[in-house]
């Protein structure tokens, strides 16, 4: 079951990201060209991916800890409102038993009204872009391990509700929320400050009141640098915002002096005064951010988003997803996101063609020279570093060749190391191997236990012992 909703998720981020216009100009279009209907195919594909590739398998990971028991999924990327739909606005509840509590939620949460709460639930259907995560939050919940996935999305706009006038609690299913991330921030983030919670944010243009700082100030970022649940930051950046809304507030007092103080230095004056092209001024702006988030976490990946354009055709979309977490599992959960959707978006764009066999020969001999080059950098870090610990290794790769390879590919490298006798490695639990030490190769036919031994991936408890390089005379 969980393999099929993670599929039928991953359909529906590929669907959007292949779709493409029947007549050749539109097919040639760029998707760099400005524009809400583009926004809205990148938000919705991206959504589906983050949905299936990472968000299912990193709660199942908090899950199989049996610490975390429910995790809130704070969605703020915008583009949810579509067309002529106001009316589907509402807390759509998993459960039909669930009563919803009467709180500053209940004005902004669309679909309020005098009926009672159980009776508009049933009434009420769920909104499209709710589904896939009240659907996987079903999924999650009749797990063996179960886990309460909820989702709130943001859609902006401004709270007409006084929200002094009630006291706070959360919704007690997901819900479309009607206000601003910088509105209702102050009250959420402490009522959610004990759970796991991943947030999509858009860090430029955060609320919609015109003389506020239209970027995340150091404000707006510390209450998440001091959370001590597990905290998961997507930071979307919109490479348009930076040009239309991020520079021209750095030209006002304000603006310059709330961006002085994000970055914790004005060096970014010197960095941006200088006479570069948009394009070097927003890959700058992006390493800035960057840099003044990476002190509070254990890593801080800046992930290019692709989109299939046509045949053998695929580009990166203008916007930059900024990924912070304090968490091991979540780093590698979502490294073999990026990895396997860059691997199936690649398949997609040959697919059909008539020369398909040539671009998968092609596609298959790049990857031997990579995996190959990968080997050598394995080997020259074990060497140089003698590291004891494969996890510790495994996540300093990981970190440097991110969304390239995924977790299994850089456990096959190890395992060939130690077959091929370049590495060994001191079990904590030796194997049936002789001498207790799995690693050297081995001649005649292996045995089913020896085998099982040589694919054993050596854990925290284990020792690797690194050769030194044979000198050639």
């Amino acid at each position: 079951m969980a393999e099929e909703s993670g599929a039928s998720a991953g359909r529906a981020a590929d669907q959007a990201m292949s779709s493409r216009p029947p007549d050749a100009k539109r097919r040639t279009q760029s998707i760099r060209e400005s524009g809400s209907r583009n926004m809205d195919t990148v938000l919705s594909a991206l959504r589906a991916w983050l949905l299936s590739d990472y968000i299912a398998p990193y709660c199942r990971s908090l899950a199989a800890t049996r610490i975390f028991r429910r995790c809130y999924l704070i969605d703020v990327l915008g583009g949810t409102k579509t067309g002529k739909d106001v009316g589907t606005r509402f807390i759509a509840s998993t459960s039909s038993s669930e009563a919803l509590t009467l709180n500053i939620f209940d004005d902004l949460t669309e679909g309020a009204s005098s009926e009672k709460p159980q009776k508009q639930a049933h009434s009420l259907s769920i909104p499209p872009i709710l589904q896939p995560i009240v659907s996987l939050a079903q999924e999650l919940a009749g797990e063996s391990k179960p886990i309460t996935l909820q989702g709130m999305i943001l859609e902006g706009g401004k709270n007409k509700a006084k929200s002094a006038d009630r006291p706070f609690a959360l919704p007690k299913a997901s819900a479309l929320i009607s206000a601003n991330w910088r509105e209702i921030a102050p009250a959420l983030l402490p009522a959610i400050e004990q759970f796991a919670a991943i947030f999509l944010l858009n860090p430029i243009s955060p609320t919609s009141q015109q003389h506020e700082i239209p970027f995340f100030t150091y404000d707006d970022l510390v209450p998440f640098y001091q959370r001590t649940a597990p905290t998961e930051l997507c930071l979307l950046i919109a490479h348009k915002h930076i040009e239309t809304r991020l520079l021209p507030a750095l030209h006002t007092p304000p603006g310059a002096a709330a961006f002085t103080s994000l970055l914790r230095s004005d060096r970014w004056k010197t960095l941006l005064a200088k006479d570069d092209n948009i394009a070097k001024t927003i890959n700058n702006v992006i390493d800035l951010f960057q840099a003044a988030m990476q002190p509070h976490f254990l890593a801080v990946q800046r992930i290019a988003f692709p989109m299939l354009l046509g045949p053998a055709s695929v580009e990166d979309t203008p916007y930059t997803l900024l990924f912070a977490t304090r968490r091991q599992d979540s780093l590698v959960c979502m490294n073999d996101a990026v990895c396997s959707y860059r691997r199936r978006l690649e398949g997609q764009s040959h697919r059909g063609l008539l020369n398909e066999a040539w671009f998968r020969e092609q596609q298959r001999a790049r990857h031997e020279t990579a995996i190959q080059h990968l080997r050598e950098d394995t080997l020259r870090r074990g060497r140089a570093q003698s590291p004891r610990r494969w996890p510790d290794l495994r996540q300093q790769l990981l970190i440097a060749h991110f969304g390239q390879w995924l977790q299994r590919d850089y456990d096959e490298i190890i395992l060939n190391l130690l077959q091929s006798g370049e590495l060994r490695c001191d079990w904590k639990h030796p194997a049936t191997a002789a001498g207790g030490i799995v690693g050297a190769p081995l001649a005649g036919a292996l045995s089913s236990e020896v085998a099982a031994a040589l694919s054993r991936v050596p854990g925290n408890e284990d020792t690797l012992l690194w050769s030194e390089k044979k000198k050639r005379y």
